[in-house]
């Protein structure tokens, strides 16, 4: 999509990428019903999320995180073992008025890493697309936390419906049930 941005008048590419989510990605993600595959599940039995498999490369969790919780922490201890690199992204959005400064939210995220074991987490203050940080980084996935699938599920189908259309690659994983 970036070679037809930069051919195309600003104008005519959202035009252009209006009409890819009308007539492909909305109708797919309303038609969508069931949860991605990819979730990984709290283990109420353990009371943790299950012990990840083998260390991969860098990897994205992105969120308001507004304001930073426990549940938050335990993504980003099960991300820190799982992976090489865990950036933790604070997106930015302007339409928002947020309680808790991003700068702030920033702060105490990374004040917990070490009492959570993270040393390998890097937090970001991000305003642009996520995916643009995540390719800088070179992340292998990019992680999102939800509330519920029956309370985020449709958005959570619409973003994953948006991404294997759009994108030539993406590994989006969900967690679920805090």
């Amino acid at each position: 999509m970036d070679v037809v941005k930069r051919r195309l008048d600003p104008r005519s590419y959202v035009k252009l990428v209006g009409s890819v989510e009308g007539c492909c990605v909305a109708p797919l993600a309303a038609l969508w019903t069931s949860p991605p595959a990819s979730v990984v599940r709290w283990d109420l039995a353990a009371n943790a999320y299950p012990a990840p498999s083998g260390r991969k490369g860098p990897v994205v969790f992105a969120g308001s995180f507004n304001p930073p919780h426990h549940g938050h922490m335990e993504i980003i201890r099960y991300l820190s073992k799982a992976f090489s690199e865990v950036h933790i992204v604070i997106g930015m959005n302007p339409n928002k008025i947020y309680p808790v400064s991003p700068e702030t939210r920033k702060q105490i995220i990374e004040q917990a890493l070490p009492f959570i074991g993270a040393g390998n987490a890097k937090v970001w203050v991000w305003g642009d697309v996520i995916f643009k940080l995540a390719q800088h980084v070179g992340a292998s996935a990019l992680y999102r936390g939800i509330r519920s699938w029956e309370e985020d599920g449709k958005a959570e189908r619409y973003l994953e419906a948006k991404l294997r259309t759009c994108a030539k690659q993406s590994r989006f994983k969900t967690f679920a049930g805090l």
